[in-house]
């Protein structure tokens, strides 16, 4: 593979290991500014809304602008907002910096999916895009443990070291991916414009009425669904009260959470290499089944070795989703484009911020099995929108 995938995945080690290390700091933060739980989740869902409005607005720039300076100056903008975030004296100056970071967070997440599609070798989509996952997923294992052991020290710390990891990346960019800085997205569609949908007003531009067309990449939307929703939602948000609510201690949600991350990083990693030798549908579709499983093993959650096998399922389910999905983008034809890439995160990001809200939302009024319940009736329509596709593909191929 081209060096610049492994920059690039080391940059995504880095990125993650540094979010890691700042998710300790915020109750102590919390205590710091004299304010409570509620109050510091304004930290995340802030940041969660930053990202997205900047997700929206970046879809235009990114088909003006290559994607290295991009990709720079959203580490470069997010690692200055950070530090001014530690930096900050009052609970209302922290907020205000922690959101703005959002919008590095977008332009560096969204203009590194991009340059990975057009850098991947297509026989090695699937392990280019694993390799940068199981970085990722290495990072958000190994970060809270070191973030932990550094907010002992003071609670400021974890994001002064965040953003300068961020501006050690931004250099990093600069300076070992100076090969690819001219690459830019794709916006033109493979057909000729005069084959274009009647009634486009923008014939021979890919759009997203355009790529929904194709079976591979309505696969990519409602794979990045179920992983903002289900995966990140439901499994990292909302789980770990079940398993309080039904008996288990905070060490053990901690041991909980722990093996799901362990095994979501192998199975981000074994994804990468079978994907490019038996295909994504059927990787994809077997992470569904994985996931079904999982949430189905968890009504009888109560039983320890219960739990953490449905944990470790889950885990792995979403470790092949995530890199089986990324693959499934740079497999789609007009998967360069800038609105490929921007609805690709903008997907994930309405369904991060709509999947915790959701489920405790319905957990409140109806009771956590609802919650796991319809859970496993949403993977399921996923499992049977994917199996149609690779039908469709299949038929098409044919």
């Amino acid at each position: 593979m081209p060096r610049e995938i492994w920059v690039i995945a080391l940059i995504s080690l880095l990125s993650s290991v540094g979010l890691g290390v700042v998710v300790p700091a915020l109750p102590a933060l919390g205590n710091l500014y004299g304010v409570g739980v509620a109050a510091m989740t304004v930290a995340i869902s802030g940041f969660a809304a930053a990202r997205l409005v900047t997700n929206v607005g970046l879809t235009s720039v990114l088909r003006r602008v290559p994607l290295q300076p991009i990709l720079a100056s959203g580490l470069a903008f997010q690692g200055g907002m950070t530090l001014l975030a530690g930096l900050a004296d009052n609970y209302n100056a922290f907020i205000v910096f922690r959101t703005f970071s959002g919008v590095g967070s977008a332009a560096y997440t969204i203009a590194s999916t991009a340059l990975m599609v057009a850098i991947s070798p297509p026989l090695h989509r699937g392990r280019a895009m694993s390799l940068q996952a199981g970085m990722v997923g290495i990072g958000t294992v190994s970060g809270p443990a070191i973030g932990g052991a550094i907010v002992l020290l003071d609670p400021r710390l974890p994001l002064a070291i965040y953003g300068l990891v961020l501006i050690v990346g931004a250099v990093m960019t600069l300076v070992f991916l100076h090969r690819v800085r001219s690459i830019r997205t794709v916006e033109n569609r493979p057909e000729p414009a005069s084959e274009a949908a009647e009634g486009d007003d923008r014939m021979g531009r890919v759009t997203f009425r355009w790529l929904l067309k194709s079976p591979v990449f309505a696969t990519v939307i409602v794979s990045q669904m179920i992983s903002g929703a289900v995966f990140y939602g439901v499994r990292s948000a909302i789980l770990p009260a079940y398993l309080e609510s039904v008996g288990h201690t905070v060490a053990f949600v901690g041991i909980a959470l722990t093996i799901a991350a362990l095994s979501q990083v192998l199975g981000t990693i074994g994804a990468g290499v079978a994907s490019d030798r038996f295909g994504r549908f059927p990787l994809l579709a077997s992470a569904y089944v994985a996931a079904i499983v999982g949430f189905a093993l968890l009504d009888g959650g109560n039983l320890v070795w219960v739990a953490l096998v449905a944990f470790a399922a889950l885990g792995f389910a979403g470790g092949v989703q995530q890199s089986t999905t990324g693959a499934l983008l740079a497999d789609t034809t007009g998967g360069r484009s800038a609105v490929a890439t921007g609805a690709f995160w903008i997907t994930f990001d309405i369904f991060a911020i709509i999947g915790p809200a959701l489920g405790g939302l319905i957990a409140e009024q109806f009771g956590m099995w609802v919650v796991l319940a319809a859970a496993v009736l949403v993977l399921t329509w996923a499992l049977i929108h994917t199996l149609v596709s690779w039908r469709r593909v299949t038929r098409t191929v044919e």
